[in-house]
């Protein structure tokens, strides 16, 4: 996660699609893992993907866009600022992961 000067952060994402259930699965080296549950095919895993990070960022589905990596499970993703300080708080919680009981309807769809 780095903040761009274009009034924006970026944000390199991993999805595996076709898993059991949509969940952050871990952060390292400033990738953010994320299992999806929708399948690869006409966008829905970026759909899901973009639907899952609004719900966790708590921002509106709008403000994320993936900026690379529309067909590869290496993506881009281009956040506001103000996502920075929930950012935060995942990258904190990652330590922990797998997420300890109680937080883990808030981080997941």
């Amino acid at each position: 996660m780095k903040k761009e000067s274009y009034n924006y952060l970026s944000l390199k994402v991993k999805v595996k699609p076709g898993s059991k259930e949509t969940k952050l699965e871990r952060f390292v080296d400033n990738l953010l893992t994320l299992r999806i549950k929708a399948q690869p095919e006409k966008g829905k895993a970026n759909q899901e993907l973009i639907r899952y990070l609004s719900r966790v960022l708590q921002l509106p589905e709008e403000l994320i866009t993936i900026a690379h990596g529309h067909t590869s499970q290496y993506k881009l993703l281009k956040l506001p600022p103000q996502a920075l300080k929930r950012l935060k708080e995942l990258v904190l919680l990652a330590e922990q992961w797998p997420l300890p009981e109680g937080l883990t309807d808030s981080f997941r769809g």
